[in-house]
This record gives structure tokens, sequence and C-alpha cells, in this order.
């Protein structure tokens, strides 16, 4: 048994679904050679530092009083059956800013010019990075090394077409085509993409990124 994280997009039309994308590293289900990291779909804490068990934030709605008044309130969590309810608004007064979004997309043309010093300016220091089913990485020297291998070793990002970007208080969630230059025979490839990046100012503080990178394989 293997639990893997996942990222899927509803799009309806009336009361129908007439699109599903999924985002997944399925890679582990078809070769039981690949590892599956035991952080792979848990929720943390502490800056993803501490996991915390399965069935936790079920509990919390189900039995903690502040968690039933939600519930109470019309904030059903979102993977409750009766479907997402949270507000559409601003939580707190907090919303994801045109400052943040722009910090994003300046982030995505600093890593495509491999401009490290400037990529690391708009990562936290306590960052943490993860790719599909990986372990995820720590800390904005972890994820500049990465890039770097990457690039010089298997394929080289030169660009993205967003289809949709969500802004949400402090996250930024975009659905893309990522466009990669593959090392071994310079062919171009895309990859169909979804990055939810967390805000602490406007910096990322969590980058989780969901693809599919049969691509860069075949």
């Amino acid at each position: 048994m293997i639990a893997l994280p996942c990222s899927d997009i509803f799009r309806v039309e009336g009361d129908k679904f007439s699109e599903l994308r999924i985002f997944m590293d399925v890679n582990p289900v078809f070769n039981p050679r690949i590892s599956v990291p035991q952080s792979a779909s848990v929720l943390t804490v502490s800056k993803g530092q501490r996991l915390i068990p399965p069935g936790t934030m079920r509990k919390h709605f189900a039995e903690h009083p502040e968690g039933k008044e939600r519930v109470a309130q019309g904030y059903v969590p979102k993977w409750a059956t009766a479907g997402p309810k949270w507000s559409i608004g601003s939580e707190n007064g907090r919303v994801a800013s045109s400052e943040q979004l722009k910090a994003v997309g300046e982030l995505s043309q600093a890593i495509m010019a491999e401009d490290w010093a400037k990529v690391k300016t708009y990562l936290t220091d306590d960052l943490l990075y993860k790719v599909g089913s990986g372990e995820p990485m720590y800390g904005p020297n972890a994820v500049v090394d990465f890039f770097k291998q990457t690039f010089k070793t298997t394929a080289k990002f030169y660009g993205h077409d967003a289809r949709k970007i969500w802004v949400e208080p402090d996250i930024i969630t975009i659905e893309m085509d990522a466009k990669y230059e593959l090392v071994h025979n310079k062919k171009h490839v895309k990859v169909a993409c979804c990055d939810i990046y967390r805000m602490r100012g406007n910096k990322v503080s969590e980058w989780r990124v969901y693809a599919d990178m049969t691509p860069w394989q075949n």
C-alpha cells in the first residue's frame, strides 16, 4: 500500500464535470523499485519538520470545539462530501497580493535566466520544495543545486503556457504546460504541471510541484 501526493482540478459546467486534470507522480505504482518516502502524503507542521498522524484534520472538524464551530458556520473542510465551502474572499484580511504574484513571476524568470543569486532572494531560508513523490528539499541552496543539476544533466526550463492562476490568502496556484529542452538531444517538450506556492510576504516558503515527467523519459 502506498500513498501518493496529488493535485486534481475539476472544471464544472452546470451540474456536470466537463474537465478533470490529475497532476500526480504515479511512477511508484508502475515501478515498485521506486521508493515512496514516508512524507509523501501527510500533513506537516513546524514548517514541514514534524509529521501529523493521518486523520488528524478529520478528527479536528468532527470533535474539536473550534473545528465543529467552523463546520457549523458553513466552513466545511475541502475534503468533505458536501463540497468546498471555504470563504472565497480574504481570511483575516490576508490575501495574495499582486506583489506576491509578481514575485512568483520574477522567480520563474530568474530560473530561466539561471540567475541563481536572484532566485534565492525569492525563497525563505526555511523553504520546503517538493516534486511529486520525491523527498522534500529544504532551503534555497538545496533547491538551487537541484535546478543546476537538472539543467545540466536532464532538461532546461525555458518557459511555460499558463492555463489558469488561482490566488488565495498567501497561496498562488498555477496550472500550466511547462516548456523544457532536453539536454541529450535538444528536443523541446511540454510537461503538464500544477505548482502550488505558499507565500510569506513576497517570498515562497513552500513550493510543491505536481508534474507528469513522462515527456522527459520518452
